[in-house]
């Protein structure tokens, strides 16, 4: 789904709604990071900056919302968003900005979790070599493991953690 697009975010969770089976667990990974150009301090626009908190935080809301809304999630079912620790870097102001609106978010569901019976937790998968980490990124796809599966593994609560994937 294109989730830069309102229509086509609504689209998905309509999917969700009628389609997706019920799930255990549920990763949201949705998430642009825009040139300088768009999305940095300086040099960004209005419209890079709406497009990058429409993808990272306002996909993660409604999807997780449709989820909650549709008994989607298995009691005890445990909710992943990807997160990251950018910080101190104005040319990736957007991205980095709509991270903490979206660690907002998942703090708040967390704060909220036992009416909904469900773990809400942040996954940092620290700076990956892919076509948005770019080649300077330290870490191949293959480092996300088992940072990214031991949580839903195990039977602990992970409600409003913090995992970092690398450590």
């Amino acid at each position: 789904a294109e989730f830069s697009v309102p229509g086509g975010l609504d689209q998905h969770c309509h999917w969700i709604s009628k389609e997706c089976p019920k799930l255990d667990f549920a990763y949201l990974n949705a998430g642009i990071s825009q040139k300088p150009e768009e999305g940095g301090f300086f040099k960004g626009t209005n419209e890079g900056w709406i497009k990058t908190q429409q993808v990272n935080v306002v996909a993660p809301w409604l999807i997780t919302r449709t989820l909650i809304v549709n008994d989607m999630i298995n009691k005890s079912g445990k909710v992943f968003f990807v997160t990251s620790s950018i910080s101190g870097r104005l040319q990736e102001s957007a991205y980095a900005c709509s991270k903490a609106a979206l660690n907002k978010l998942v703090y708040d569901l967390s704060e909220n979790a036992d009416k909904m019976q469900l773990d809400f937790c942040l996954i940092d998968p620290g700076w990956i070599y892919t076509d948005m980490g770019g080649a300077f990124a330290p870490n191949k796809v293959n480092s996300l493991f088992p940072g990214t599966i031991f949580p839903i593994m195990t039977n602990h609560s992970c409600n409003g953690s913090w995992i970092s994937v690398q450590d």
